[in-house]
């Protein structure tokens, strides 16, 4: 490890009773690890190859009230000096803190009943209209499917949406190659309009396009989060931590395109860098879990492949089942008004 400063986010929840009775983890992968401890306090562990740093919060006072929501842990040192630690982004300061002291009760706030839904999600409707409804030139073996009839198919697969997450929160890992495929499409797209084809025109976002309504979501501003790349970094991962309701006061409302549009990960190459959006790591897992079986690969997707599907697959996995979440609730929301829509 470097004596660079260095800046870390973790998403977690108090388990209860709080303090533990014994050292509990609460978050394990193979470059960090969080712990709850019996006086209150929280232990978080960095892996770099043999060395493993050791950090330690104060104690935490949690009253009840608090102890259901999801808090944003954050931590920010240099190699030799204090480490400095945020709740929900306010410092933790010296002694014992009460979690009235760092979080704020926040009242249930859907995305979908914002009044500034329109004005956030403005620009990514117009786009999805001209992008998406648009009429096609279809071959003579072909026809073209009634909006009813696209109305049962995205009803369809947003139910085996739901059973494929249903299935992977329950410890069944291989349902996440199906749950990526439908994420995919319904959701997969290019940037160009010049790559519209029937391949890649995700069936939520157009039957979006063509009734014009927005897709409003929550989620962290890549801009507005602390920087996590390293120039020793060959890989900087990123959640957005997409949701319906508000989480953190910190979630922004966007558009869910906006939030497929932005980066999640950035690879650094000797041949350059690249960044990844949330649609491209659809893609990319979709593609690498099932949808081709090629006998040769590039050696960037084998690199990407060990990396994400490997060492990271629990980030990787908690982000595509908070974009399935989002999706299961978006879909039912856009088939209820637009099955209004056609009935009126």
């Amino acid at each position: 490890m470097n004596n660079d400063e260095k800046t870390f986010l973790f998403r977690m929840k108090f388990p209860e009773p709080w303090p533990v009775s014994e050292e509990k983890f609460l978050s394990k992968t193979p470059t960090y690890a969080l712990s709850a401890n019996k006086n209150g306090s929280i232990t978080i562990r960095f892996f770099d190859g043999s060395v493993c740093a050791f950090l330690y919060t104060t104690p935490i006072i949690v009253a009840p009230v608090g102890m259901k929501g999801l808090f944003l842990l954050g931590i920010s040192w240099k190699n030799g000096e204090s480490a400095k630690f945020y709740l929900n982004g306010k410092h933790i300061i010296t002694g014992s803190v009460s979690l009235e002291d760092v979080v704020d009760a926040l009242p249930v706030v859907r995305s979908i009943d914002c009044p500034d839904v329109d004005e956030a999600c403005r620009d990514y409707v117009s786009k999805r209209y001209a992008v998406f409804s648009l009429s096609q030139t279809f071959k003579d073996n072909r026809v073209a499917i009634s909006i009813d009839d696209q109305l049962s198919q995205l009803r369809s697969a947003t139910e085996n949406l739901i059973d494929f997450r249903k299935a992977v929160l329950a410890g069944d890992r291989k349902r996440m190659v199906p749950l990526v495929g439908q994420l995919r499409a319904l959701l997969y797209y290019r940037n160009q309009e010049e790559y519209r084809t029937p391949t890649y025109n995700p069936l939520l976002l157009r039957l979006a396009g063509i009734s014009r309504i927005p897709l409003s979501v929550f989620s962290f501003l890549r801009c507005e989060l602390p920087d996590f790349l390293n120039d020793d970094l060959e890989l900087s991962l990123f959640d957005p931590m997409l949701s319906i309701e508000k989480i953190v006061r910190s979630q922004k409302l966007s558009d869910l395109c906006y939030c497929l549009e932005s980066e999640v990960f950035f690879l650094r190459r000797k041949n350059g860098s690249r960044p990844f959006t949330l649609k491209d790591l659809i893609g990319f897992v979709a593609n690498t879990e099932g949808v081709h079986y090629d006998e040769t690969i590039p050696v960037e997707v084998d690199y990407l492949k060990k990396v994400l599907l490997v060492d990271r697959k629990d980030f990787v996995q908690k982000i595509l089942l908070d974009v399935a979440e989002v999706t299961i609730h978006l879909s039912f929301y856009l088939y209820k008004r637009m099955k209004c829509s056609i009935s009126e």
